[in-house]
């Protein structure tokens, strides 16, 4: 299914498999406490908290994808891009957060998340020093680049 990587520790399925329900369970508490998460990240109006919504709606589907498919090679990438959105997300919000401190929480847990997606990816995230790095680490850990050779 997906390729192997000498450093990866866990099968690439159960990757998959736990990124999927990690997926599913972001998205019901997206969709279940849009309210409780806009004034974490102090951005409370109804326009942050149904976007939270849909980006819950969006995290649900992709855990449906992963855990549904036989390959699920292009939901693990579709996952990986909204993580890049998710990403764009938390700028405009870190612009506009009536409460800084709540705010960086919630940045710490999504990027510790990003580092958590693959076996051994939360090391070398940490070793990048970066959450953009981070995710990139994750998704080669998780699915080889095409443009990649097999390795």
């Amino acid at each position: 299914m997906f390729g192997h990587s000498k450093h990866h520790e866990y099968e690439d399925d159960t990757v998959a498999s736990g990124l999927g329900w990690v997926s599913i369970m972001l998205g019901v508490g997206g969709i279940a406490a849009a309210k409780p998460i806009a004034k974490l990240i102090g951005v409370e109006n109804a326009t942050a908290e149904g976007i939270i919504r849909v980006v819950g709606v969006r995290e649900l589907c992709h855990g449906i994808d992963i855990l549904s498919h036989r390959d699920p090679t292009p939901g693990v990438w579709a996952r990986v891009a909204g993580d890049v959105l998710d990403g764009v997300l938390l700028g405009i919000a870190a612009k506009k957060t009536t409460n800084p401190a709540g705010f960086a929480t919630a940045a710490a847990m999504v990027a510790g998340g990003y580092c958590r997606h693959g076996g051994r990816a939360q090391a070398e995230c940490a070793e990048d020093d970066g959450v953009r790095r981070g995710c990139a680490v994750t998704a080669r850990t998780l699915v080889p680049s095409p443009l990649a050779g097999e390795g």
